[in-house]
């Protein structure tokens, strides 16, 4: 049986009884086609060939393969694009929530680009397997401060216990942009538990920081909050 295969994303199809490549103008993606016996052969000649190497693709193409939902291609770029074209990969692949993207999305996590770290762990918030997720996530710990600024932006987005715990500590990141995601994430819960922890944040060096842990608490307090805050601030003149 004979296989058509997209040059531009990798994808490939199995001809059916009676199908032929006079049948397809192209790939969704936009790519030629050519027809292909052996596919498997043919793809591990090309992995072959591109180990060390980066394949370049547009955010267009990209834009293209998650419209046509081609979870495939999306993956061919998570593994073999630039590392601006993975990390718009890794949010594609998330948003179709495909379930065959799942090991390739946690594999990103160790991608040698920040951004493809972090995007990747946002892109697992949207899956099913938030137990997992739950046991996994807290053990990463990575020096880059915007890895750790989406590791909070996944746990916003899964929520739970295990979430909350760990977005707090978040409000004691040695970098500020990650503090004041931690802020912002428990502003969005609007889990009262947080003003425990939000309140002694106040006190934080950086100006940035203290405004959006005042946000935080006036969200989930509501307006009564921004009395109590004003009189803090000008307890401190």
């Amino acid at each position: 049986m004979s296989y058509l295969f997209c040059e531009k994303c990798w994808g490939y199809y199995q001809l059916q009884p009676g199908e032929s490549r006079e049948d397809f103008e192209s790939c969704r993606c936009g790519g030629a086609l050519i027809e292909v016996e052996d596919i498997g052969d043919l793809l591990n000649s090309l992995e072959s060939d591109l180990v060390g190497t980066e394949k370049s693709i547009g955010t267009s193409d990209i834009e293209r393969l998650e419209k046509n939902k081609d979870v495939i291609g999306l993956i061919d770029v998570l593994k073999y694009g630039n590392p601006e074209s993975r990390a718009y990969a890794t949010i594609s692949l998330g948003r179709l929530r495909n379930e065959r993207a799942f090991q390739h999305l946690l594999d990103a996590i160790n991608d040698e680009d920040p951004i493809v770290r972090a995007n990747a762990m946002v892109a697992l918030s949207n899956f099913k397997n938030r137990k997992f997720l739950e046991i996994i996530l807290p053990e990463i710990h990575d020096e880059n401060y915007k890895v750790r600024e989406g590791k909070i932006k996944a746990f916003e987005r899964m929520g739970g216990d295990v979430a909350f715990e760990n977005i707090v500590k978040g409000l004691k990141d040695e970098h500020h942009v990650v503090r004041i995601r931690a802020a912002m994430s428990l502003g969005n819960l609007g889990d009262k538990r947080a003003v425990e922890y939000l309140t002694p944040a106040l006190e934080d060096e950086n100006e940035m920081v203290r405004s959006k842990i005042a946000e935080a608490i006036i969200k989930i307090e509501g307006e009564k909050a921004a009395y109590v805050i004003m009189n803090l601030k000008e307890n401190k003149v």
